[in-house]
Formats: structure tokens, C-alpha cells, sequence
């Protein structure tokens, strides 16, 4: 049995604005009279936005790495970090950054702010940190972490990928391969995409009130897996049919008679879930 997934319904069911900009490749241009810096042409470098002449903390830097392993650093304006080839290490520090890691297997973290990073190609962990943030895996088999509000995370087509969205409201998309989602505290909606995707639920990201349950928008019974963490079974868990803003489908909760927590609802999803579609976190 597979819910009933409409990519409308995310917007019914997830009532705001999803954060950040659009990610592209390619250097953008940000107004201000940005300067942009290159690195080095051999070995490793440096770059930190906050060493650059004639940057003030209002307008950012533009930089761009070089094809080794750059380290760069943001300053608190609104920065546009690019790696470069090479296993780059770029933190945004302030500000809404636009950061993209480009080839290499790369370590980005957004620091302060509402930032928008991109992996591109490689096999690259991402990092939002503070603020409602965007973050885009690209090619190769990526981490990302939204860490606090309301983010954003897309995982890439070509590998399995891990989404983990932290606290507050955020929004997990998986590929097409098996991705491992867990939205963790707030209510989340997690779409999983094509594969055999591990859904990862528990009392962390569950609520007493039904309304603020995550929401796993394309579950496929026969592909996909509800993970439970090692001090919640199956057989503590408790199902309903029932209807959130509108939409009928299948409430997830703990069998507490006076206090129960709901962990996950499945829009659209009419079968009988078994044990055989959990698994518990090993003890």
C-alpha cells in the first residue's frame, strides 16, 4: 500500500513559507560592491572573508576557492562562498550566505543566518546552523543537518543520502535512491522519493496534539521502513484513522491511554501497518 502523495499537499499541510533561496550553480553576483578573491594556485589555502580590504560587515564578501582543499571562512554580511574543485571546508559564519561547495567531497556550515548551501558534486556534509535554512545534497552520497528552525533539505538523485532535520518545522526530500529521513523535534513532513527509504520516528519528534505529528508524505509499504528508536516497540504503538486539515489518513501514536504522543501521520494511507514494516534501533 502506498499513501497517496501530492506535492500540493505539502503547502496545505506545511501553512508557511519554505525558507531560503534558489540554489544554481555558477558564481552569483551580489549587489554592494562585492569583491571576489581566488585562491592560491598550489597547495592548500586560506580565504576569510573578514581579511579582505574594503568589506564591511553590511555588504559580504564573494569568494572562490581553487581546486585543492580550501578553507574558507564568511564574514557577517551576506556572503557567496564557492569551493572550488576540492575537498573544501567553508563556513558562513553571519549573515544570509549562498554557499556552494562544487566538486569535491565537502564540509560546509552555514553558521548564523538564513543560508541556502549546495553541495554540488561529491560526497559532502552540510551543516545549516541558526536560521530557517536551505540545503541541497547534489550528486554523491551527502549528510545534511538543518540543525535549529524551520529548514529545508533536498537530498540528490544519484546516491543514498542522510537528512536530519533538528529542531523546528522542517521539510525533508529524499532522491531516488534509499535515503535514511529523520525530522527529530517539530513537526516535520519527510518525503522520501523513489527507493527503499528509512522513515526514523520518535517521541523526540512527536507531540500530544495529533495536528503537530511529521508527516511522511510517500510511504510505500512495500519499499519503505518506519524506524523506531530502542525504548519504542511495535507493540507499543497504537494506529487511527483520522483526518488532518482536511486530508483523511493514518495517525501514528503511542498506546498511552491518558497521555498518548503522536508520532507520524501518513496522508492518504488506507492499509493495515505490521511489525514487518518497523524496525527498532538496536539496544
Amino acid at each position: 500500500m502506498t499513501s497517496a502523495f501530492d506535492p500540493n499537499l505539502v503547502f496545505l499541510l506545511y501553512d508557511n513559507t519554505l525558507p531560503g533561496d534558489t540554489l544554481t550553480n555558477g558564481n552569483t553576483t551580489v549587489p554592494g560592491g562585492d569583491s571576489t578573491v581566488s585562491g592560491n594556485t598550489g597547495g592548500n589555502s586560506s580565504l576569510s572573508g573578514n581579511q579582505i580590504p574594503q568589506i564591511t560587515d553590511t555588504l559580504g564578501a564573494s569568494l572562490t576557492g581553487t581546486a585543492a582543499a580550501d578553507i574558507m571562512r564568511g564574514n557577517i554580511g551576506r556572503d557567496s562562498l564557492y569551493g572550488g574543485g576540492g575537498g573544501d571546508t567553508i563556513f558562513g559564519d553571519d549573515g544570509e550566505d549562498l554557499i556552494d561547495g562544487e566538486a569535491g567531497n565537502d564540509y560546509i556550515n552555514g553558521n548564523q543566518g538564513r543560508d541556502s548551501i549546495l553541495g554540488s558534486d561529491g560526497d559532502d556534509t552540510l551543516f545549516g546552523g541558526r536560521g530557517a535554512d536551505t540545503l541541497e545534497g547534489g550528486n554523491g552520497k551527502d549528510l545534511l543537518s538543518g540543525n535549529n528552525d524551520n529548514d529545508l533539505l533536498t537530498g540528490g538523485d544519484d546516491n543514498n543520502n542522510t537528512l536530519y532535520g533538528g529542531a523546528g518545522d522542517d521539510c525533508l526530500v529524499g532522491g531516488n535512491k534509499d535515503d535514511f529521513l529523520s525530522g527529530d523535534r517539530g513537526q516535520d513532513i519527510l518525503v522520501g522519493g523513489d527507493g527503499k527509504d528509512t522513515f526514523f520516528i520518535s517521541v523526540n519528534s512527536g507531540s500530544g496534539n495529533p495536528a503537530l505529528a511529521d508527516i511522511i508524505l510517500d510511504y510505500n509499504q512495500n519499499d519503505d521502513v518506519i524506524l523506531l528508536p530502542n525504548d519504542l516497540t511495535f507493540s507499543k504503538l497504537k494506529f487511527e484513522t483520522d483526518s488532518l486539515n482536511g486530508v483523511n489518513g493514518l495517525l501514528i501514536r503511542t498506546d498511552d491511554r491518558d497521555n498518548p504522543t503522536y508520532l507520524a501521520f501518513i496522508p492518504g494511507f488506507t492499509g493495515n501497518l505490521t511489525s514487518g514494516n518497523f524496525k527498532s534501533l538496536p539496544q
